[in-house]
Order: C-alpha cells, then structure tokens, then sequence
C-alpha cells in the first residue's frame, strides 16, 4: 500500500505542476519491486493496484532500499515522539544524496 501511496502523491505533485524535480521511488519490499518492474499477471487485487503505480510512475525509477537503512521503516512500525527526533528519518541514509551515477 505504501507503493500506491507514493505513487498518488507524486501525482498530486505532478498536478501542482512543481518545478521539475527528479523523482525516485523506494521500497524495501522486494515482492512490491518485482511486482512493479515484472509483467506477469498477479491476483485481481495485486494487478489493480501495480497497474495504477505504472500509469503514475515509470518502473525505472523504482529502487530497493534495504530494511534497515530505510527511513520510513520506523514510522510503518510506530514510535515515540522521543525516538523520532534523532532519528533518520528526518535526512535518511548518506548515500541518498549521492548521484545515480555513484
């Protein structure tokens, strides 16, 4: 469901129609990235919601992060106010900021 989400607010941005940003999507589900970038036929529920994820976005800006370095994990996962506030999720993983080349 976090797929699908991204994917409506990115066209909510794309409706603002925001300077152009580059936009890349990340999961750290495996299974929601292969449903994304794989063309087989999936169950009713699985096929409606990918085929929505690829009208909104482009498979090849889809990306795995692995669980651990993934800043939203924390907050699918519940805290408290107290573990949030040093917590990645404000600025994510270092590498994040690197360019696609590197």
């Amino acid at each position: 469901m976090a797929a699908i989400i991204g994917a409506r607010l990115f066209s909510v941005t794309q409706a603002l129609k925001l300077p152009n940003v580059k936009v890349y999507f990340w999961t750290d589900s495996s299974t929601v990235l292969m449903w994304i970038t794989s063309r087989e036929q999936w169950s009713v529920f699985v096929t409606n919601r990918i085929s929505e994820i690829r009208k909104l976005t482009t498979s090849e800006d889809w990306f795995h992060i692995p669980t651990d370095q993934n800043p939203a994990d924390i907050l699918s996962r519940g805290c408290e106010p107290k573990q949030l506030q040093k917590h990645k999720w404000w600025q994510g993983p270092a590498w994040l900021k690197n360019s696609k080349e590197q």
